[in-house]
């Protein structure tokens, strides 16, 4: 079973797809790094990054819901 965390961010995903946009994530592993963990909103077709990156799953929430 899933976790809260991850089905939010499944739901994110879900809903930026429907967009037209893909949700990612940080790559950093160091979880000294200020990014660690954070997204960002691509355009997939260009490679744009449309919002972030460093937001959190919160911000990408509600940058999806404007």
């Amino acid at each position: 079973m899933r976790n809260p965390e991850q089905a939010r961010e499944a739901r994110a995903r879900r809903k930026a797809r429907r967009e037209g946009l893909s949700l990612q994530k940080s790559r950093t592993r160091n979880p000294g790094v200020l990014d660690w963990g954070t997204y960002m909103l691509v355009e997939p077709d260009h490679n744009r990054v449309v919002a972030g990156p460093g937001m959190s799953l919160g911000e990408v929430e509600a940058a999806l819901n404007e």
